[in-house]
């Protein structure tokens, strides 16, 4: 048995200068840098001094004066003062009130177009039609009657001849067996209704072929 020693360690792995494949040139060339200049936008805010910590209009709160009660002018009441709060169309989402939706309102008819409160143009309608006295004719008209070929001169359609059967002339045959009717039993053992033939197997007790049919259970 040989075995192979183990591979040579190359010099150049113990290396610790970069090689030419460490440095990455990117978009340098040896003019210098292939690339265009850049210049960066200042941010939108810049010289724009940020708004003071204060709370703004929409952080206070404006009460209602239908009641009467307002925080600086005195104003009266438009409502009777009631205890009762004022329901909010938010409150049927939030407190499951009976507030009724836009699509809660029918404003649609059934087989019409558009809402039922749009101007329309006028609308027609046709009588029943007007029965015919014909009708109770009970003589029989001129379409009661299938013309066909018929014409003014008669009937137009030309003279027509029949072909006799193909099989006239020929006598029926006589009413006899023909060869096929004559069972013709086999030879093979000596057996033969008109002539002496010897047979050509062994004469044995069982038959040759099983033609009874055995029935596959189900």
């Amino acid at each position: 048995r040989y075995s192979m020693r183990a591979k040579i360690s190359d010099p150049a792995d113990k290396e610790v200068r970069p090689g030419a494949t460490s440095y990455t040139l990117g978009n340098q060339g040896r003019n210098g840098s292939t690339e265009t200049q850049k210049w960066t936008m200042a941010p939108r805010g810049s010289g724009i001094p940020k708004p003071t910590n204060q709370p703004g209009p929409g952080e206070y709160a404006q009460p209602s004066t239908l009641y009467g009660s307002h925080p600086m002018l005195p104003v009266a009441g438009r409502v009777p003062k009631t205890t009762t709060k004022r329901s909010t169309p938010s409150d049927a989402l939030t407190m499951g009130g009976t507030t009724p939706a836009p699509h809660d309102y029918k404003v649609t008819a059934d087989g019409e177009f558009g809402s039922v409160a749009q101007a329309k143009a006028p609308k027609y309608s046709m009588r029943a039609r007007i029965s015919d006295p014909a009708d109770k004719e009970v003589r029989p008209g001129a379409t009661t009657y299938t013309l066909g070929m018929a014409g003014r001169q008669g009937i137009m359609s030309t003279p027509c001849w029949s072909m006799a059967p193909r099989g006239t002339g020929i006598p029926k045959p006589q009413n006899q067996p023909g060869p096929g009717e004559y069972a013709q039993p086999s030879t093979l053992y000596g057996s033969h209704p008109m002539l002496p033939v010897s047979g050509r197997v062994h004469m044995g007790g069982s038959e040759r072929w099983n033609h009874k049919v055995e029935e596959r259970p189900d």
